[in-house]
């Protein structure tokens, strides 16, 4: 499992944790957005 980011770092640095935290944060407001949306949609056609 690489992200292609620390492809020449062997030992992480600030940089990459930094992108790896802002990687995950991204995927939780994906998922959240996403959730959101549909329960809007289950909202509105039942309402």
């Amino acid at each position: 499992m690489s992200t292609g980011l620390h492809t020449l770092e062997v030992k992480p640095t600030q940089m990459t944790i930094a992108m790896d935290g802002v990687y995950q944060a991204v995927g939780i407001v994906a998922v959240l957005a996403v959730l959101g949306g549909l329960l809007t949609m289950v909202g509105r056609l039942k309402f």
